[in-house]
């Protein structure tokens, strides 16, 4: 069968996986020196960056009957991220002369009635992440205890208002069914205020015991297969530009 010159070329260009073990054995030195460079500058790394933990806060929020939130966890949150946050951003950069590091981020849970405040830093600027969610923990406190006293002022003044009533009511004889009512309105109050339950900071700044991110001995595997894969390429660029050169000659 009669071979054409295109053909007999793409078969003497084929390469086989002994081909490949042959060129990596040749170019061992290259492939052995770029691994080594790849690993030491990534242990390096691993070294000099500063292994950053997760600081948490928990903060309780008021209730009412039925185990209610008596302020929406949604306006907290919003005053949080649009004014408090922002205000100690900028109080920061202007004593310190930087940005401030470990932005918390909020969440809450219907459920439980919390609000949690996670940060991510390092551990140098423990003390700034701890400062910053006390502060923050303070604000939440000082606005629930604010509006929990307007609720019971409020509660308390319709009490006494319907306690007037209720007395003027009983004073006449044609006022019977209307003094029931404000009785039971009365008692149902009593009962609201009764529920009532202030704010609480429960965890401040809590740090983790670990560090962020993976484990060391993932990274180190990680290094490895990134040197091997690093090295093999060294050394088939180093064999592919020296075929090349032969084929300029």
């Amino acid at each position: 069968m009669e071979q054409y010159p295109n053909q007999a070329c793409e078969k003497n260009e084929e390469i086989g996986l002994v081909d490949l073990a042959a060129i990596l054995v040749k170019r061992l030195r290259y492939v052995a020196f770029v691994f080594v460079i790849t690993v030491l500058v990534g242990v390096i790394f691993i070294l000099v960056s500063p292994r950053e933990y997760q600081y948490e806060s928990l903060f309780k929020l008021a209730v009412g009957t039925g185990n209610d939130p008596v302020q929406a966890p949604e306006y907290l949150i919003s005053a949080l991220e649009a004014y408090w946050l922002p205000q100690l951003e900028n109080e920061h950069y202007q004593s310190k002369g930087q940005e401030l590091g470990g932005k918390p981020s909020l969440s809450s849970s219907g459920d439980s009635n919390m609000i949690r405040l996670r940060s991510s830093a390092p551990e140098v600027h423990g003390e700034t992440i701890s400062a910053l969610h006390e502060d923050l923990m303070a604000r939440m406190l000082s606005e629930q205890n604010n509006h929990v006293a307007k609720l019971k002022k409020e509660l308390e003044n319709r009490i006494a208002s319907l306690e007037s009533l209720i007395e003027r009511g009983e004073r006449r004889e044609d006022t019977g069914e209307l003094t029931a009512v404000a009785l039971e309105k009365k008692n149902e109050l009593e009962r609201e205020l009764d529920d009532l339950q202030a704010a609480e900071v429960l965890v401040t700044a809590r740090r983790s015991i670990y560090p962020q991110g993976r484990p060391t001995w993932q990274k180190l595997a990680l290094l490895i297969v990134a040197g091997v894969f690093l090295g093999m390429v060294a050394g088939f660029f180093v064999e592919f530009s020296s075929r090349v050169r032969k084929k300029l000659r």
